[in-house]
């Protein structure tokens, strides 16, 4: 007795592998088609029984580093984060620092915030907790000229140092 859900296919498969054998002027034996056909049946059969794809689940890291209301990341956060003063974060990111001190997520200060909290995720991915984080942050780095990580930050080349964070998690050398 032959399966319902695999006949609801083999009209459609056979008409598709007929249409594929004559294009490419193949004769196989009758009984050679019919096995094909059920074989691609039941594969099509059998994904069709699978339980639907549940979405992944997209999360933010490091979402402290964020303002509540706007989602946008704080200048103030982050440097509470790396452990310096809002001055020198805003110095480093070139913005005064009357402006970061009153509107620390300000649309015009995220392209410059933007590759800080990406190394921030980098380490965070990484390295796995604050304390570390920071530690890595005030360590010498050969790739900087023997500065520190947060040296190269306030004085404005975080890309620099998110560069070789990327390239590091990607396993490029420097």
């Amino acid at each position: 007795m032959p399966n319902t859900a695999i006949a609801e296919h083999d009209g459609p498969v056979r008409a598709e592998l007929e249409h594929f054998l004559k294009r490419h002027r193949c004769r196989p034996k009758p009984t050679e088609v019919d096995q094909l056909v059920a074989r691609v049946a039941r594969v099509l059969t059998r994904r069709e029984r699978r339980p639907a794809a549940t979405a992944t689940r997209i999360s933010v890291r490091l979402p402290g580093l964020h303002d509540a209301e706007t989602g946008r990341i704080d200048a103030a956060k982050v440097a509470e984060f790396i452990g310096v003063p809002l001055a020198d974060l805003a110095r480093g990111i070139g913005a005064r620092y009357t402006t970061v001190h009153k509107t620390p997520a300000s649309p015009a200060l995220q392209a410059a915030l933007a590759p800080i909290k990406r190394s921030l995720e980098v380490l965070d991915q990484v390295v796995g907790n604050r304390g570390s984080v920071r530690a890595w942050l005030n360590s010498q780095h050969p790739d900087l000229g023997l500065r520190t990580p947060l040296q190269a930050i306030v004085e404005g080349h975080a890309d620099a140092l998110c560069n070789i964070l990327e390239n590091a998690i990607q396993g490029l050398p420097t």
